[in-house]
């Protein structure tokens, strides 16, 4: 018996699919299954700037509610891929406080997730009012 594995690249959509079949050329197919992938995804990094609190567990308290209202959009923006969300471990630096990296299947994607009423209200209620600066990187890979 021997395995088979076909693959096809759908430029036009970026899919790469992979057949995968196990069986010889005298017998029927035993085995045969699809495997869709995304061939390339659109990743999203975004580095948040807060503001200076009074103290440094103020500012553990604020990062903490967006790092959880982010990841929570996970369940809720069917169009997100993944989604990890990473804090300075050193609270008073000038560098930025928070890290959002998102992957999506393509610009569309990416573009309802912005749109996504979820996103926009912790964006809204949690981000803007205590955000400096921030900076954003989308690319393909």
């Amino acid at each position: 018996m021997k395995i088979y594995i076909l693959t096809r690249y759908l430029k036009s959509v970026n899919i790469k699919s992979v057949f995968l079949y196990i069986g010889n050329k005298q017998r029927s197919l035993r085995y045969f299954r699809t495997f869709n992938c995304n061939y390339f995804m659109i990743k999203h990094v975004v580095l948040f700037k807060l503001k200076e609190f009074e103290n440094e567990d103020q500012k553990a308290i604020i990062i903490n509610k967006i790092k959880n209202a982010l990841l929570s959009l996970k369940n809720k923006v069917d169009v997100l891929r993944y989604i990890e969300v990473g804090n300075n471990y050193q609270l008073n630096t000038n560098s930025f406080d928070l890290c959002l990296i998102t992957h999506f299947d393509s610009l569309a994607d990416m573009d309802a997730y912005q749109m996504h009423p979820e996103h926009l209200k912790v964006s809204r209620e949690l981000i803007k009012p205590n955000l400096v600066n921030r900076a954003a990187v989308d690319f393909e890979a």
